[in-house]
């Protein structure tokens, strides 16, 4: 049973890589959808304006005009549910307990971050990736008052 605590001390560093992974998708795909060049990176928890975020990433105006910013925010939710899938698929084939405690908590934060983005989507603050892809960054009268 030592190898739980091992699995523990793994999960600070898989929260950060998915970290990394979610941040670092909506870069990619804002600048190869939108043209929008990345100027700015914290894949770690900072305060930022007054509030705290876990990360956060800046990119500038879009240069293709014309085309939907939603896949930029819809990003992150197949980038967790890809990145799940392949550490899954390494906790079933690996035969070692060494790498499966590796592996674990990434599988396991690939998937909480695809959850999570669903929880944006029904509940979550009007600047969350889910409301801001559901609403296309066009907040209804309604909702503008939150």
């Amino acid at each position: 049973m030592d190898w739980n605590w091992w699995a523990l001390a793994v999960v600070p560093v898989a929260w950060f890589v998915q970290n990394c992974i979610h941040e670092l998708s909506h870069l990619v795909v804002g600048w190869l959808w939108e043209g929008r060049r990345p100027l700015g990176f914290w894949p770690y928890p900072h305060k930022h304006a007054g509030k705290w975020y876990f990360a956060r990433c800046l990119s500038g105006a879009a240069t293709i005009k014309g085309r939907s910013p939603r896949p930029r925010y819809i990003a992150p939710f197949f980038a967790g549910l890809i990145w799940s899938a392949v550490w899954t698929v390494h906790l079933i084939f690996m035969h070692t307990d060494a790498w499966r405690i590796f592996v674990l908590p990434l599988a396991i934060t690939g998937f909480v971050d695809a959850a999570w983005w669903w929880r944006g989507y029904f509940w979550g603050r009007l600047t969350c990736d889910g409301k801001r892809w559901k609403y296309h960054d066009n907040v209804p009268p309604a909702r503008r008052k939150f």
